[in-house]
């Protein structure tokens, strides 16, 4: 995942926040867009952005069902532009005990 782990602009800014409407930023997929994961329904929400702006709609839902969000996260990540330390942090062998995201 070497050079594909930064969320941020050059001045060192986000580029999209880490928490959006409940659900926590994953990376960002190969298109520019937010991936965004809601731990209450287990989805994986796609953010619809605008003149770079992160607007308050989702473009496409992932229900995850039985899956962890670190599985998902290491099926398709490898195309992403970047990957977030939350994402990383649910890769598998990388959850700790009592961790309940």
């Amino acid at each position: 995942m070497s050079g594909r782990d930064s969320t941020t602009e050059h001045d060192g800014t986000p580029k999209y926040p880490e928490d959006h409407r409940g659900s926590h930023l994953l990376g960002v997929d190969e298109s520019g867009a937010p991936l965004y994961f809601d731990a209450e329904s287990n989805t994986v929400l796609t953010g619809k952005v605008d003149s770079g702006q992160l607007l308050d709609e989702w473009t496409d839902r992932t229900a995850l069902g039985d899956r962890e969000v670190g599985s998902y996260v290491e099926e398709e990540s490898s195309t992403w532009q970047s990957v977030t330390e939350f994402a990383k942090s649910h890769l598998p062998g990388m959850r700790s005990e009592g961790d309940d995201h």
